[in-house]
């Protein structure tokens, strides 16, 4: 499949405004997008009744009735991560898209300042950016003593992260399919640059760049990529789709503090 058939089939899915998906991986490389099987009511208007359980006709008008009718799982996408063609051309330019720091708005995370390094692929943070991480953010059960202290209006606090000016990056733990499950209109270059930040650091960060102190597993890295694409705007399953595809492809770019 091209980036072309790709970008159809995803904005399609978007348009069809299908509700709940299914997304399964098989193979380690194949994912799937499966609208699932569901039934409604159907109401029939009619002068004769519904047919009566004993196989008449049900008798004289009664107005009309309603029967269950089941709607088959449709298969919407089927995407081979080994098979898909992303040139660089078309990361280097979904790169300076996402690059661009985006006007904040209500529930969006504003993009990260940055710099192109001449024309390569690295970019280089040239502001200190924060993040106030929370425990669900990256799928980690609070401790008791934070849940006793937990007044439910609020989400429990894990830490802040900080990427400090000077950081630079290059989308090294990001396989490029991502860029092209990701609309342009909704890239950031937050959820990227953060993923690398962890996974250069193998979840081991500077201890200036987190208060307070913690460490993380590679697991807790890709739930938090969801995270920060949701809140910059990705519609649920793109973001679901795109992190299920990071987390099969990105592996080799973990750095194993061992």
């Amino acid at each position: 499949m091209n980036i072309e058939d790709l970008e159809s089939a995803l904005d399609q899915i978007d348009r069809s405004n299908t509700g709940r998906l299914k997304i399964d991986v098989s193979d380690k490389s194949v994912l799937t997008v499966v609208k699932p099987a569901y039934e409604y009511e159907e109401n029939v208007d009619s002068e004769v009744s519904a047919p009566g359980d004993d196989g008449s006709d049900g008798g004289g008008g009664g107005g009309g009735y309603s029967y269950t009718k089941s709607v088959p799982a449709e298969l919407l996408l089927k995407l081979d991560l080994d098979k898909i063609n992303i040139t660089d051309e078309f990361v280097d330019e979904r790169m300076k898209i996402a690059a661009n720091p985006k006007k904040a708005s209500s529930g969006y995370l504003p993009g990260v300042k940055v710099m192109q390094k001449g024309a390569s692929a690295v970019y280089k943070v040239v502001e200190d950016y924060s993040y106030a991480i929370d425990y669900y953010a990256i799928e980690r059960t609070p401790p008791e003593e934070v849940l006793e202290n937990y007044s439910g209006n609020s989400v429990p606090l894990l830490c802040t992260v900080t990427v400090k000016k000077g950081f630079e990056y290059d989308r090294a733990s990001i396989p490029r399919i991502f860029w092209g499950i990701i609309s342009k209109d909704d890239l950031s270059n937050v959820p990227p640059l953060f993923h690398d930040f962890f996974y250069r650091f193998g979840g081991h960060l500077p201890k200036s760049s987190v208060k307070p102190y913690t460490n993380f597993v590679r697991d807790e890295a890709d739930n938090l990529f969801r995270h920060l694409m949701e809140r910059t705007g990705v519609s649920s399953w793109r973001a679901f789709l795109a992190y299920k595809a990071v987390s099969l492809a990105s592996g080799f770019a973990w750095k194993s503090s061992d």
